[in-house]
């Protein structure tokens, strides 16, 4: 059974114009438009890899079902890109500034078999502008492959409730396990498919379906081979993911929930946010409509469920993306009915926010003002290419030396920067549960005598240098970002390793 009636089919009511008689190819071109001047964004911007970015380019030269702090999609979608572009910036962020198109448009065919053409024409370009969008779309991150495979599942998921055949139950099942390959939040995919079904007297039936547990266990299927790569490498991913909740500490921080709402405002947009919580607190009439269950089943228990890790420990802002996958067809469909002015001056406003995020370097300094560690959002992407060129020049004659260091974020921008890029590198590691990828995969041992190039931030790395017999210090690499700012390393040349003790 289809998730609307007889009476629903056309609300809202259908938008005259160029949206109602062409908006999938107006849909179209704002897609390639937008995604055209991203690039220039992007190639035009004075930012460089993040560390993270960076670590995960290192991640797909590897190809594996796991990765110390997440599953392995990203590093595959990096691993295909990069096969494709090169390994340029560009190329490995590239992955983002093409799924976000893809998704959108899996959004629009979702908004209308839900409602309609027009109203899943808004539904894409409000999605496609979201300050969430704008920034990820410039970051090779995880949530890029979430909400990619999460939209799709949820589009396969409606199909399979509503036709109720194999292809789309399996394909929703095979989703499932993807998006648990994406990042383990997909995980509350699962319950909030249980709840519509049960709140759905037209769909509880399928609570009995067996086509629904084969999906489930395909989904299982899929994902069993990163749990066993887990397995095999002593769970550091469930370990990190545990580590990063927080929830052994104390627990109940009313401060932090705070923030996460807060946040919640530039994740999905100042009026949409405020929109969503209107909708669903004054939206008791609409809950007989089976679409309206469906699209609440799908945002209000994800934000909720992060909501309440906020509480209780920690939860960054970016957490509770999926909810608003979801929200946007819920908001788009209340405020066509409701406010229509209202989505206009939405969207409108995070297209500025969008916007003004992408030429802020230019903006401050056009009003006078200066670019600090504190107003600048690309101050953690600056630097790292330069860095790793003054690092290249302190080393000289060393360019043969193996890389060590001691920590992920100079480990990764320096196997991305420098050139040549180091043949070997291995990461100080003196003991208990590695802390990162490289501790687990390449750490120092006492086999390995040296010589190393040791680059490292620490003040006093007095720690790694008592344990080598021969130490040479090659200089300092300083790099200014702002007037109070710079991104400083010390350049050493070890060798004799006598072990950690």
């Amino acid at each position: 059974m289809a998730l609307s009636t007889a009476s629903d089919d056309r609300a809202p009511v259908a938008i005259p114009g160029l949206v109602a008689t062409h908006g999938r190819w107006l849909l179209a071109a704002i897609l390639v438009v937008g995604s055209l001047y991203r690039l220039w964004v992007l190639s035009a911007a004075d930012i460089d890899l993040f560390f993270d970015e960076a670590y995960y380019w290192d991640w797909a030269q590897q190809l594996a079902w796991g990765y110390y702090s997440k599953p392995p999609l990203l590093a595959w979608l990096i691993a295909a890109t990069t096969a494709v572009f090169g390994d340029g910036e560009i190329a490995v962020k590239s992955g983002a500034l093409l799924a976000y198109p893809v998704t959108t448009w899996i959004l629009f065919l979702l908004g209308r078999r839900l409602y309609n053409e027009s109203l899943a024409f808004y539904v894409a370009l409000a999605f496609f502008t979201l300050p969430a969008v704008s920034l990820s779309s410039l970051v090779i991150a995880t949530d890029v492959v979430l909400l990619l495979v999460w939209t799709a599942a949820m589009l396969f998921f409606h199909r399979a409730i509503s036709d109720n055949r194999w292809v789309d139950w399996l394909i929703a099942g095979a989703l499932g396990g993807v998006g648990l390959l994406a990042k383990y939040n997909f995980v509350l995919f699962l319950p909030s498919a249980l709840l519509f079904l049960s709140v759905s007297a037209a769909h509880r039936h399928h609570l009995r379906n067996p086509k629904l547990y084969a999906a489930v266990g395909l989904a299982a299927a899929v994902f069993l081979p990163h749990i066993l790569w887990n397995a095999a490498h002593g769970w550091p991913t469930l370990r990190h993911t545990a580590e990063i909740s927080k929830l052994g500490g104390d627990l109940f921080h009313v401060g932090h929930l705070a923030e996460f709402v807060g946040a919640q405002f530039g994740v999905f947009g100042p009026l949409f946010f405020a929109a969503f919580l209107w909708a669903v607190c004054s939206g008791g009439r609409r809950w007989s409509d089976p679409r309206w269950r469906f699209l609440l089943c799908f945002s209000v228990p994800f934000l909720a469920t992060i909501g309440v890790q906020a509480l209780l420990a920690r939860a960054h802002a970016n957490w509770a993306a999926p909810t608003y996958v979801a929200a946007t067809i819920l908001v788009c469909a209340w405020l066509l009915e409701e406010r229509r002015r209202w989505l206009q001056a939405a969207i409108a406003l995070n297209i500025v926010l969008g916007v003004t995020f992408y030429h802020w370097q230019t903006i401050v300094p056009a009003l006078g003002g200066t670019l600090t560690e504190h107003n600048d959002p690309y101050h953690r992407v600056r630097g790292w290419e330069a860095l790793a060129a003054e690092v290249d020049r302190l080393r000289m004659s060393e360019r043969d030396l193996p890389l060590l260091a001691d920590s992920r974020r100079e480990m990764a921008a320096l196997r991305y920067y420098l050139s040549p890029r180091p043949s070997r590198s291995v990461m100080w590691h003196p003991g208990g549960p590695a802390p990162d990828h490289y501790a687990l995969t390449v750490p120092l041992t006492a086999e390995q005598t040296g010589p190393w190039l040791y680059v490292t931030r620490r003040d006093d790395p007095d720690e790694v240098l008592t344990r080598f017999r021969s130490v040479t210090a090659l200089g300092v690499a300083e790099v200014p970002l702002s007037e109070r700012s710079t991104r400083r390393v010390s350049v050493w040349r070890l060798d004799g390793f006598r072990g950690y003790r």
